[in-house]
């Protein structure tokens, strides 16, 4: 959808970052029970478009002050396709720069998901997932998503068309 259409708004009122202005959330399982928003929270997890590292150890960012054993977190890093390069920069106990400066986009981006998988979000939305990435970083990237979305409810905001392998698309108006 076109800027300022909403689309950012309406993840974060799925989220609960936002309660709605009018109306109401209602979240429906398999069976089509419903739960109000107001009094269940799903696990979501967001991968905003600017992912924010830092200064720490990637295994704290990772995390999240969760004791996590360390085959789960090297596990996740592979599913992401990050591993590699965490491992040829010291591993899970490397030291991040101030805000991961010394990252590309991509490997950020890549770190941002393994988070959200690490801390068991049933649902993730991603917003503006291929934003600064080139065409190369992109097409892995949705390689990634496609994974990801056979596991989860995958939410992602965007301009661009993206399509994954199980999808529907929601076009919002100005």
């Amino acid at each position: 959808g076109p800027s300022g259409s909403g689309k950012s708004t309406l993840a974060n009122i799925i989220a609960g970052i936002y309660l709605p202005t009018r109306g109401r959330v209602n979240y429906l399982d398999k069976n089509n029970n419903k739960y109000d928003s107001k009094i269940y929270q799903p696990n979501i997890g967001y991968v905003t478009q600017n992912v924010h590292m830092f200064r720490g150890k990637i295994r704290d960012f990772l995390s999240q002050d969760k004791k996590l054993d360390d085959d789960k977190i090297i596990s996740v890093l592979k599913s992401v396709d990050v591993y590699d390069f965490i491992q040829s920069i010291g591993g899970i106990n490397a030291k991040i720069d101030e805000s991961g400066r010394s990252f590309s986009g991509g490997q950020v981006r890549r770190l941002g998901i393994a988070r959200v998988l690490l801390a068991e979000s049933n649902i993730i939305i991603f917003d503006e997932p291929t934003s600064g990435l080139d065409d190369r970083n992109k097409k892995s990237l949705f390689e990634t998503l496609n994974i990801i979305s056979n596991d989860y409810i995958v939410i992602i905001i965007s301009h661009e068309k993206i399509q994954l392998n199980r999808s529907i698309e929601i076009k919002l108006k100005d």
